[in-house]
Parts: C-alpha cells; structure tokens; sequence
C-alpha cells in the first residue's frame, strides 16, 4: 500500500524530464498549502462564491504525474489523457470531460532573481502583461489570490470565473448579472529567468463535478517532490 501524504508534490519544478517512470500512481490527499486566498469584495462576490461552492465535494485519489509543456503536473490515476489543440484534455471514465484544456507556457522573463514577487504582489498582478494571458481572462472576475513556497520558489495562484456580458432571463442569476460559464485556474513560477504559466479551463458544469480534483491538479503545478 502505498504511503498517503498531506502536501500535493510536483517534481517538474524546473520543467525538466521526470525521475518517476511514466503513468506511476502518486498517493496524495486533497490539501492546499497555499495562503488564504485574498478574496474578491466587489458586488458580484456572493455570486462567485456560490459558484464556487457548488463543486462536489473532494474525493480521496491517487495521482500520476503528468508531463504538459515540458512542466509537471499531477492528475487522478483515472483520468485518461487525450491530446487537444493547444492543449491537453482528460476523460473520466464515469462522467466524461473533465476540462475544456489545460496547458502549459514558458516564456524568457526579465528578472534576474529567479522569483514571480519581482513580477507583482499576487493581488495586484497585471495578468495580461504579467503573465500574457489572453485578455478576456484579464477581465474575468477574480474570485481569489494565493501562494505558495516561500523565497525564489514563490508559485503564484488565481481562481477566475467568465460569464457573458449578456444572457436570457433564464441565465441570470440575479437581475442584471449572468451565470458564470467558465471556470479558470491560473499557476505560475519562475525558475531560471523562464515564466511558466499553467492554465486550466472548465465549463461550470465540468466545475461541479469536477472542482476539487482541478484545484488539486493546479496545486500541484512548480512543487518540489520531497
């Protein structure tokens, strides 16, 4: 049986070839080591919250490690991979996509100092220039801001929610403010003056059921196995 641990553990920080031999199940529980996440006070908060708080509960998992873009991440032992455009996609057996696409960016970065604090404060991060993110997601509503590792080995965290900017009354959740349709989930890390920016993206269905594990899969993008 193998040993259960209460970190989530990556050991592709520096985007470098894996030790552990491919499609080997790694036994983790579902825990953050991440700061509080610096939470969105604008009117639409409680929206957000209750998109967020819709997710199915965690379940316990076992994980393989996965390589995408050269960076390593971990996902559920059962999620089959499937290869999709400019990304990665994952199948459940049981429920079927998991995600809309999960990938991976690295880019030369100016900063001599080897850590994304030189970049920004977490909170306060220009996401499109910072990060080069596409520009809806600069726009998106941020539900919150996190991280992780202490020193030059800071990871930077962000859980964003897209809703049109018009709907049916059907779609409203309250008057004036459409349902979120999408889900996203940012991570990224400097490591030898490269950025590398880990983007997954859910529908919010796909986040319901889903919401945890990808939470789980996104913490454990620029850890250090131990």
């Amino acid at each position: 049986m193998m040993q259960k641990e209460s970190h989530i553990a990556c050991g592709l920080r520096t985007c470098a070839p894996s030790t552990r031999a491919a499609g080997t199940p790694v036994c983790v529980t579902m825990q953050s080591a991440r700061t509080p996440l610096v939470e969105s006070l604008d009117r639409r908060s409680f929206l957000l919250a209750t998109l967020f708080a819709s997710a199915i509960p965690a379940l316990a998992y076992d994980f393989r490690e996965e390589s995408v873009g050269g960076c390593g991440v971990l996902v559920p032992a059962v999620w089959k991979r499937l290869e999709g455009g400019d990304g990665v996609l994952f199948d459940d057996p049981v429920s079927g996509a998991v995600l809309s696409r999960l990938s991976v960016r690295t880019a030369a970065v100016a900063t001599k100092s080897g850590s994304i604090k030189d970049l920004g404060k977490v909170e306060s991060l220009n996401l499109e220039k910072a990060l080069g993110v596409r520009p809806e997601l600069a726009k998106a509503d941020m539900v919150g801001a996190g991280k992780h590792g202490k020193g030059s080995s800071i990871t930077y965290d962000y859980d964003l929610a897209i809703a049109p900017k018009t709907c049916s009354r059907a779609d409203e959740v309250v008057s004036g403010s459409c349902a979120y349709t999408e889900v996203v989930l940012l991570s990224a890390f400097v490591d030898q003056e490269k950025l590398n920016v880990l983007e997954i993206v859910a529908t919010a269905e796909q986040w319901k059921k889903n919401g945890p594990a990808l939470r789980g899969v996104r913490d454990s993008f620029g850890r250090k196995r131990t």
